[in-house]
């Protein structure tokens, strides 16, 4: 189908005669192909190093988001009295 029509169109329009992946015609393509390549890889590099733990800690900042320490020594009615009968 595409190359039925590309000849109709060659034939009306004999100057757009060229290769389907002449660089005019795909340049474009390519220039965003290594582009987004480029900032991809430079923003995989940046992860992989390191450089946004700092995000990890923003949750932490708001108060809202601290959870208390558990406090380990206070030791439930119920738990000390299975304890006993344990042993």
């Amino acid at each position: 189908m595409f190359q039925a029509s590309k000849d109709r169109l060659f034939t009306a329009r004999p100057d757009l005669k060229d290769d389907d992946l002449s660089l005019s015609f795909i340049g474009g393509e390519m220039l965003a192909l290594g582009v987004h390549f480029g900032f991809w890889t430079l923003i995989l590099i940046l992860i992989e190093s390191g450089l946004f733990t700092f995000l990890l800690k923003i949750p932490l900042v708001l108060p809202k988001n601290r959870i208390p320490p558990k406090n380990l020594q206070e030791i439930d009615d119920d738990v000390e009295a299975e304890e006993s009968r344990v042993k």
